[in-house]
């Protein structure tokens, strides 16, 4: 009796032992094929860290097999992502949606704009790729005539951010510790040009193709779409005579920059690329010097002070190499390359933001 009893308790004890393997390999199987929101999220962002580093080849590598037959042109046409910002995302069951702000800016014109981008992530036999990508346009900064215009997603009239002849006649630059020399502000025509991700800030560079000025305009998107012709008559006469003008009513129309913050004036370079800090608060300006080497220099973007880091003293500006800047939550990466004998300086720097360390990668 008391072994039918020890072997009735021991097949318990088994199917007990045996429940509970199976409750176990069901939560496995559950917790393996729940959808992973960080990986997908990583997909998108290292699509367009690709695409920002000109990498198509690796970018199209994270597109659906269906995507990427289905798309005629596989590039970016003459506006290029400069930078990107995660904005919201949506979680489904085996899918989910990312939508980012990015920035674009072209090479052949004074042109930059802000978009809107939504990409679905869809996890196919424990593979995540990119099956949609949505676009759409909030705002569009460009050039006409003398003046720098911004049109916003519903289209229709454009507005006058700022013209050529409103900009200060000259400046200080910045690399003085001492305020005292001013200089002429190069005004033959406009340069480079960059939204900032709200779309509430525009970088901008001025330019006599031998200097460049550097500003920032604060727009006051309330009278983007009141903007009207009005009369301004302090500004009228100056631009009467430009001969850049289309018509009286670019003369008359006043400008819906709420303020123009001045950054610097580089004086034998050219301004190559603007680029925002997700918060807005810097502002990262790379240029060639007049060594012909690529450099790049932080801003404050509130009052345009330069933040000062060691840069130009660790890397001599006629000697290196400064590209590749990249904004990390608290941290500034960039590229650094010599040109000639110190490989060994060659490599990936980051730049702590708060106390402004530099160290090599």
């Amino acid at each position: 009796m008391r072994r039918n009893k020890s072997l009735v308790v021991i097949i318990m004890l088994m199917i007990t032992i045996l429940l509970g393997c199976s409750q176990i390999e069901k939560k496995d199987d559950v917790a393996i094929n729940l959808f992973d929101m960080k990986k997908a999220d990583d997909i998108v962002k290292e699509y367009l860290n690709n695409i920002v580093s000109g990498d198509l080849e690796s970018a199209n590598s994270l597109l659906s097999e269906e995507l990427l037959t289905s798309n005629k042109n596989s590039g970016e046409g003459v506006s290029k992502i400069i930078s990107f910002k995660p904005d919201q995302s949506i979680e489904g069951s085996n899918y989910a949606y990312f939508i980012y702000n990015i920035v674009r800016s072209s090479d052949v014109e004074p042109k930059s704009d802000l978009e809107n981008i939504t990409f679905k992530i869809r996890k196919q036999n424990k593979e995540y790729k990119i099956d949609e990508v949505k676009s759409k346009s909030e705002k569009e900064i460009y050039i006409k005539g003398s003046g720098l215009r911004i049109i916003g997603e519903e289209g229709g009239k454009s507005s006058l951010v700022i013209n050529l002849n409103t900009l200060p006649q000259d400046t200080y630059l910045r690399d003085n510790k001492i305020m005292l020399y001013k200089d002429v502000v190069p005004k033959d025509s406009f340069g480079k040009v960059c939204l900032s991700f709200t779309g509430n800030r525009v970088a901008i560079t001025t330019t006599n193709n031998k200097d460049s000025y550097i500003c920032i305009a604060y727009i006051d998107e309330a009278l983007m779409s009141s903007a009207q012709p009005g009369g301004d008559g302090g500004n009228s006469e100056a631009s009467l005579g430009t001969g850049n003008i289309d018509s009286l009513e670019d003369v008359l129309e006043k400008p819906i920059a709420q303020k123009l913050v001045t950054v610097d004036l580089l004086k034998g370079s050219k301004v190559t690329k603007f680029i925002f800090s997700p918060e807005e608060d810097i502002l990262q300006v790379s240029y060639n010097n007049e060594y012909n080497k690529e450099r790049i220099k932080l801003y404050k973007s509130d009052d345009g002070s330069l933040i000062q880091t060691e840069l130009d003293t660790m890397f001599p500006q006629d000697k290196y190499n400064i590209s590749n800047g990249k904004f990390e939550e608290d941290v500034f990466k960039f590229k650094v390359t010599a040109s000639d004998g110190e490989e060994n300086t060659n490599g990936n720097y980051i730049l702590d933001l708060k106390n402004l360390d530099i160290n090599k990668l």
